[in-house]
């Protein structure tokens, strides 16, 4: 009897199993994955503004959700962050200005992205194309050199500001180089070959690999009359950043974060050194940097890459407090800022104002970039500003920056004046890397 039951249970199984129904296409249509075409902008502005109330959810893992899905979101779900930053519901308020705050750091570090309208276009239209998109000052020659007009054909893909500036270069047998005239700082184009340099691409950077350099180092041993031959490799590399993009700090060493070659593959390279930086006016746009294969890789000619790690310090989104009473003592605050004119003293046709501006935000480091991430003018009743001769720096204690501005005026002036401090409300420090690929070493190895 028992097992009659397992037979007839078994046969239902197979009939089951063996259906036609269960082959049929509306079967395997409903079994296979259905392709998901992305949401269109009402879609995603709706979920935006639910994702919005939801950060002040009674529910904790609710809120955490919402959080998380609109850092995902990225820059689409700014303006509604921004509104949010402003609710009366502390929760939502707190969660909004902490979002909006990461977000804006985020896009201090991508760079600017180009949507040109053609693929196709002369070498001046696309420098003009630079400027009104990404904000920078790119000039196509100046007064010590003058620009090669031509053609430029581009890729059907997105391009980055360096990327189109190194393709329109080697299309129209231009160079770029740092401007020398104030009035045209930035960048500029002029006649040259532009070279064919190893080059890596990340956010607002550009590294380029400008040459490599083989020692040899010969011991000779007087004892027995032997000598041994060593050898090293020096990479010299030029990093450039985008004309908007502000970096106050960076570290003095490149690190050599992995390196492949075509028979071995990858080899990490293992250093934790703490950087030493360097910290420097706001004009530069460049750096020139080097690191050692101490010893370079046996035998090895040609990387197939080369990843190397920078230690950087950037600065954004500048705001402007004005303090229109220049009396010793006067004191000024906006955001977490606070300035306090400690000192005014006209000599001549000089006027020196001691200041000291203080931030909540933790102490950078170096601390000396307390100095360099503000811009102060000394502007008249029209808001032309003064000549500044100098910045003498008096010390920093705690968060506060002490420091000595000193401008020139005309002898006879009398009018109203402002100090105008221009500070920033984002900084950052972060390690960026940059992946070149297809680098010669010298050929020339020891016997």
């Amino acid at each position: 009897m028992e097992a009659r039951i397992i037979a007839a249970a078994l046969l239902v199984v197979l009939a089951t199993a063996f259906s036609p129904a269960r082959f049929s296409s509306s079967a395997v249509a409903q079994s296979s994955p259905v392709a998901q075409s992305p949401p269109d902008a009402t879609t995603r502005e709706l979920r935006v503004a639910s994702l919005v109330r939801d950060l002040g959810s009674p529910s904790f893992v609710r809120r955490e959700a919402a959080d998380a899905e609109l850092a995902n979101i990225g820059a689409a779900a700014v303006r509604e962050i921004e509104i949010a930053a402003d609710s009366e519901d502390l929760e939502v308020r707190t969660r909004a200005r902490r979002l909006l705050r990461q977000l804006k750091i985020g896009a201090l570090w991508q760079g600017s992205l180009l949507e040109l309208p053609t693929r196709e276009m002369a070498g001046r239209d696309l420098v003009r194309q630079l400027c009104e998109q990404t904000g920078s000052s790119t000039w196509a020659g100046d007064q010590y050199g003058a620009f090669h007009p031509g053609a430029v054909t581009l890729p059907s893909r997105p391009l980055r500001y360096w990327e189109a500036v190194d393709e329109l270069c080697r299309q129209t047998k231009n160079r770029v180089r740092p401007g020398f005239a104030e009035a045209r700082s930035g960048w500029v184009l002029v006649a040259g070959e532009a070279g064919d340099y190893p080059l890596a691409y990340t956010g607002p950077f550009r590294g380029q690999l400008r040459e490599a350099r083989r020692f040899f180092v010969e011991e000779f041993d007087y004892r027995d009359g032997t000598s041994d031959v060593s050898h090293a490799v020096q990479l010299n590399f030029q990093i450039s950043w985008e004309d908007p993009f502000r970096l106050v700090a960076h570290g003095s060493e490149l690190e050599i974060v992995e390196l492949r070659d075509a028979t071995r593959g990858r080899q990490p390279v293992d250093s934790n050194t703490r950087p030493v930086w360097q910290v420097f006016e706001n004009s530069r746009k460049q750096a020139t940097l080097s690191v050692r294969l101490d010893p370079p890789p046996a035998g090895v000619t040609q990387l197939a890459e080369l990843t190397v790690r920078w230690p950087v310090f950037a600065v954004g989104e500048m705001a402007t407090l004005e303090a229109d009473d220049l009396q010793d003592g006067a004191m000024y605050a906006q955001d977490d800022v606070q300035l306090v004119i400690e000192r005014v003293r006209r000599l001549g046709s000089l006027w020196e104002l001691t200041v000291a501006v203080s931030r909540d935000r933790v102490t950078p480091e170096p601390a000396e970039i307390l100095y360099l991430e503000n811009d102060f003018a000394l502007v008249d009743a029209a808001g032309e500003a003064y000549p500044q001769r100098n910045l003498t720096k008096l010390g920093i204690t705690a968060s506060t920056a002490r420091m000595k501005l000193t401008f020139a005026l005309p002898s006879a002036t009398e009018e109203s004046m402002k100090l105008r401090l221009r500070y920033p409300q984002l900084r950052d420090q972060r390690a960026i890397e940059l992946t070149f690929e297809d680098v010669a070493l010298p050929a020339v190895l020891p016997r």
